[in-house]
């Protein structure tokens, strides 16, 4: 088997919203099984959603027409919905809810907060909380466990190499401790 996670999986998303990160998309154009996981949990009514930078950060490595033809169809056949730019409709709210992400980000970090794209995922699911919408990336450090629930872990196969994409959710009662921190 090339492809590990709750059988339930695709039963649990339906009728939810799902931030796709860059490496979900890499994954799914190099996997077929979890490409076909991505495209029953469609199927079952989930909707994804992403940014422009995560479309940008997918096919900028495309060696050739053929395959940036290939990663669009990938996008197009989940249906993604590209978010427009996050950045312009960042609030005061928005501006604690980042500080206390990199704040808390940076903490596992020698040098560096976290990458300005899942900075933004973070916030994307920050702004929709109350939606009950969740993030699917492999950027683990990026999404911090003090923030976030881990509610899956989906494993597969690739070529002999492990890879593990996660979904994450906001958690308000990890949160609010940090905001009466602040």
């Amino acid at each position: 088997m090339n492809l590990l996670h709750t059988q339930s999986l695709v039963n649990n998303l339906s009728d939810s919203t799902l931030i796709i990160d860059s490496t979900a998309l890499i994954d799914a154009s190099k996997s077929e099984d979890f490409l076909k996981l991505l495209t029953d949990i469609a199927k079952a009514g989930c909707a994804f959603v992403t940014i422009n930078a995560v479309i940008h950060e997918f096919t900028r490595g495309a060696k050739d027409i053929a395959q940036l033809n290939k990663q669009i169809q990938v996008i197009n056949g989940l249906g993604i919905i590209v978010y427009p730019r996050l950045e312009d409709k960042i609030d005061k709210k928005d501006q604690v809810f980042l500080f206390a992400y990199n704040k808390t980000t940076i903490g596992n970090r020698s040098e560096k907060g976290p990458s300005y794209i899942d900075s933004l995922l973070c916030l994307l699911a920050y702004k929709f909380k109350h939606t009950g919408i969740k993030i699917l990336s492999a950027n683990h450090k990026d999404i911090p466990l003090s923030i976030f629930n881990r509610d899956e872990l989906i494993t597969m196969d690739i070529s002999g190499e492990l890879r593990t994409e996660a979904i994450y959710s906001f958690s308000e009662d990890k949160f609010k401790p940090l905001i009466d921190d602040i």
